[in-house]
Parts: C-alpha cells; structure tokens; sequence
C-alpha cells in the first residue's frame, strides 16, 4: 500500500513551488498530490482512500477562501487520525494553531514566506515518522497475529470431538482473516466416486448467515451441490488476489476435505496473508481431523464393548440369582443346629464356591465345595457338583462319605470326559474339586468326615483339633479312556456340648494383605478363631468378615471365600 503526500494552497504558482520542492526530496519513495482548496483536499483523501493509498503527511496553507487550514486539519483528522498535519501561515494567527494542536494533534506549523531546507526537513522528518509508526504498528500487528494464531493452533490441536473442532476452526480463521463466508466441507470416496459433506461454514453477514442456515437446514442437499461446484471450479484458480480461494485439508497424502473462503459481497481481494493464515488453521485441522477420527473410532468400539459387558454382566447377574437359588436355605441348617452360621463371599458375580446340605434317615449330609477356578468355569462346576451330590445321596442311596466322595469323582470325571471326548481332545482334564463331607447324626451329634484335599476344624475347649482330608481331588487329572477310582477315609467323630464345627475353602487363607501384603495363611486364620471363642457362633459370620475386609484392605479379592460353622 502506498503512501501519499498531500500539499494544499490556494495559490498554484505557490502549490507548484511546494510541491517540486517535496518531489525533488522525497518523490521517490511518496506520491505527491496537490489540491487548491479545502473541500478539493477531503474528496481528494476520500478518493485516495478507495484506491487502498495511506495518506501520510497533509500540508496545507491556512488563509484560503471558504474552508480554513485549521479547519481543513480537523475535518482529515477525524477520517484520518495518523497522518501527519503540518500548518503554513503567513501571518502570526495563534488562535489557528492552538485550534490545529488541540483537535487535529498538529505535527508542525510553518510561516512563510518558508525557507527551502527548513520545509524539507519537516516535511523529511514528518513522512519518516509516519513509516515508522506503520512499521511499528505492522510489527505489533504481526505479533498479534501469531499470538492468535498460535492460540488458536493449540485450542484446535488440543480438540478430540469432531463438530467442536469444526467450530473452532471456522470462529479461528473468519476472526484471524475477515473473509466474508467461509465453508468447511468433508469428502469420501466409494467406488470411485467423491462425495462432499458440508460440516459447518461461517458468515460475517448476518442476514447471509441466517440464509445460509435456513438453506442448510431446509436443503442441504442444493445447498452441497452448489457449494461443491464452487469449490471445484476454484480448487484450480489459486491466484491471490482471488475474492475466493479453495484449501485442502491435507495431512500426508490423504485429504480430509477442503476449506472454500470467499467475499461474495464486497469482491475483496483474499490476500497472501489471510491465505496463509487459513493454510496454517487447514493444516493443524486435517492433523486435528485424524485424531478426532481415532477417537471418534475408539469411542464406537468403546460402547460396543460397554453394550457387550452390559449385556454380559447382566446375564451372570440373572446366573447369580439362579445360583443363589440352588444353594440350600440357611432356615434349613439353623432348624437343626441353631448355633450355626454362613459367611459366603463370591469373587465375581458368581462363585465357584458352593456350600451343599441335605437331611436324610436322621442324618445331615453338609459338604463346603471349592470347583476349580472361579466366575463362570468355576460356576458351571458348581451346578454339575450340587445336582451330583443330591444324585447319588437322595437317589442312590449312598450314605458313607468316604464312598459317597468316590462316586462323586466317579460321576464327575464321567461327565467331563464326555465333553471332551466330544471335542477330540487328548490331553488329560484338570478341572475338579476339593470339599470337605461331613455326615452329622441328628441324634448323637456324631460326625462322619471325608475329605477331598480338605480338612475339617473343631473347636473344643478354646483349641482347634485339625482333621485332615484326603490328599487328592475329585475329578482332576483323569485321561480319556483310562478313568480310575479313588478310594476315600471316613474319619469318625464324637462330639461334646460346646464344640464347634468348621467347614471353608481355601480362598479366606489365600487372601493377601495386612502391612505387608502377604497370604493371611492357615495359622493367622486359626489364631483369629481362637480369639472368638468366647463369642456365640451366629455372630461368629459377621466377626469373619470385619476380619478379613479389614485384612484384605486395598488388596483385590483373589479367590471365592466360604466358611460354614456349626455349634453343637
């Protein structure tokens, strides 16, 4: 943009000298432009104006007729504030100059008849002054610029979701570059045909805004259609000093979609400058557009997979209730052994843990189970143990525990070998269980006690007396076609007033914590038992827990927890 030098007299002999004066010293880098009158000088600066040139100095005489110079100065200074005025007068007319300092901020007067150098010098000085406050506003200016841009950089690069990262590109670039109308439209290729998407646009305008939205909503896809006939046509007029440019929005080699800028109302030029601006906003868009896409992605599979664990976590909650309603109802051992208790502690949602009981012929049959594993596998093992176990008890008659163990590794190994010989397999099954067996007579309180990798506990006296079981599972370790049996030992125990039976899995002593966050072990667990004895058994279930909750801490539960006390 060029910068002009204005000299005003109404005296052309007077102009003329003026202004060959100013030519001969600055003409090379100012257009001089004269006028003999003050109104000549304002239609002359508006016309400057509209051909995009700065009006630098302005010179004027201040004895003209009609408008004053003072006057002259005062009318410029409210349309053009930072150019610099300077005052010629002939006459020692002091009002006039303080009316030029005080409301057109006057630069300099000088008297005539001026000396040559001394004109000159101001004028120098004067013009120089102004370049150096445009450099000075063009330097703040840049740097406002990238501060903004660098914001706006960073706000966009930081944005994950799609339509917000549209918005803020689009209030980003019209606020940073001015264009009238601004469009940001996506596109995807099928089958080799390019389709274009309309993902927002933004309008300085406000009555062409609001079309454009009634348009969009009303007719989206005109609209599309018309915008997307625009944008191929300019996506090969790249000129500068376009009124409208077409940008890709490109990371690598794939392109996103296109940004279509335009000043369909003023025909301004978009320059270099806003060009580049909108380069820099496309390209951290496109960057921008991946990532959002990512995790527009993740979020998608997210849900599926939330949906899924919903759906799942719904199943093994309904399986729980099922589970739940096959263990037997605690009404039925307290009916016999009041003083008695259940602390029964899944790990997940269901148990591989399951506590079993039965009255038969004066007699009752109670077993705690461990299945192999826990949660669903471990689940399953469960329903196969409790229906066997009520199987060879009330239908087959077995009374013993030691025999009624060896049909139940019997029936199990039988039933797990058929699925796997049903899947070709091989290798030999290791899925089981260890339980404890006790057969209580309802009479004499004698127990009759056999046990599959589990032992029982009786409290007596404040002491623990350890019965071990049998150091073999049921079920495991069985190979296709080569099924064996286990012979099992009953032990046979007499009960006294104020003993106390106990019956667990293994998981309540595998649970790690305390300070140090080790296994609580047998012996921890026994010396707590024997802190409660004085305590009555039925509140012996809640002790248990506050125990083990408290040891566990912040610890993940690490196996199904089962204990069963009996007081006789």
């Amino acid at each position: 943009m060029g910068a002009v030098i204005l000299c005003v007299d109404d005296e052309r002999s007077v102009l003329d000298t003026l202004s060959q004066q100013i030519v001969s010293a600055l003409g090379k880098e100012f257009e001089i432009e004269v006028a003999q009158s003050g109104e000549e000088a304002l239609e002359l600066a508006q016309q400057l104006e509209k051909e995009g040139l700065q009006l630098a100095v302005v010179l004027t005489d201040q004895i003209m007729p009609g408008m004053k110079g003072d006057e002259l100065l005062i009318q410029l200074h409210r349309t053009h504030p930072e150019a610099l005025k300077i005052l010629l007068t002939g006459q020692a007319n002091l009002e006039a100059i303080q009316n030029a300092i005080n409301n057109a901020n006057l630069y300099r007067y000088l008297s005539k008849p001026w000396q040559a150098d001394d004109l000159i010098l101001t004028v120098t000085e004067a013009a120089r002054s102004f370049l150096y406050k445009k450099q000075l506003q063009k330097f703040d200016e840049s740097n406002r610029l990238l501060r903004e841009l660098n914001k706006a950089t960073q706000d966009i690069s930081s944005e994950i979701h799609f339509g917000v990262l549209v918005n803020r590109f689009l209030q980003y670039a019209s606020q940073s570059t001015g264009v009238e109308r601004i469009f940001l439209l996506t596109q995807q290729t099928q089958q080799g045909t390019t389709r274009f998407k309309i993902q927002g646009f933004i309008c300085s305008i406000l009555y062409d805004q609001q079309q454009l939205r009634e348009r969009f909503h009303n007719d989206r896809e005109a609209l599309t259609q018309e915008i997307q006939q625009r944008l191929i046509v300019y996506l090969s007029v790249a000129e500068a000093n376009s009124h409208t440019i077409a940008l890709p929005l490109r990371k690598g080699n794939y392109t996103y979609g296109y940004i279509l800028a335009e000043n369909p109302h003023s025909l301004k030029p978009i320059g270099s400058l806003q060009r580049e601006i909108l380069t820099i906003l496309a390209s951290q868009t496109a960057i921008s557009m991946e990532i959002a896409n990512l995790y527009a992605n993740l979020e998608h599979q997210k849900k599926i997979i939330e949906q899924k664990n919903k759906d799942v976590t719904e199943s093994l909650t309904y399986a729980r209730r099922i589970q739940y309603a096959l263990l037997p109802s605690g009404e039925l051992l307290r009916r016999y052994f009041p003083q008695s208790f259940i602390f029964y502690k899944p790990k997940d949602i269901v148990s591989g843990d399951f506590y079993w009981y039965c009255e038969r012929n004066n007699h009752m049959y109670i077993a705690t189970v461990d299945c192999t594993g826990h949660g669903v596998p471990g689940a399953f093992m469960s329903v196969l143990g409790a229906s066997q176990l009520t199987e060879i008890i009330q239908h087959h008659a077995v009374e013993e525990p030691n025999l009624i163990l060896s049909k139940l590794h019997e029936k199990i190994s039988e039933n797990l070998n058929k699925g796997s010989a049903s899947e070709n397999s091989e290798e030999g099954l290791n899925d089981g269980m260890e339980l404890a067996l006790c057969r209580i007579n309802l009479s004499s309180k004698q127990i009759h006690f056999a046990g599959a990798n589990r032992p029982i506990w009786l409290e007596r006296n404040g002491q623990i007396i350890i019965f071990p079981g049998d150091k073999q599972p049921v079920g495991q370790y069985e190979r296709l076609g080569k099924q064996e049996t286990r012979s099992f030992q009953t032990q046979t125990i007499d009960t006294k007033p104020g003993d106390v039976l106990y019956l667990f899995s293994d998981g309540i002593v595998d649970q790690f914590g305390g300070k140090e966050g080790r296994r609580l072990s047998k012996k921890k667990f026994l010396e707590f038992l024997t802190q409660i004895v004085y305590v009555p058994v039925t509140q012996r279930g809640e002790l248990i827990e506050e125990f083990i909750t408290q040891w566990q801490g912040n610890n993940e539960q690490t196996d199904d927890m089962m204990v069963i006390g009996i007081g006789f």
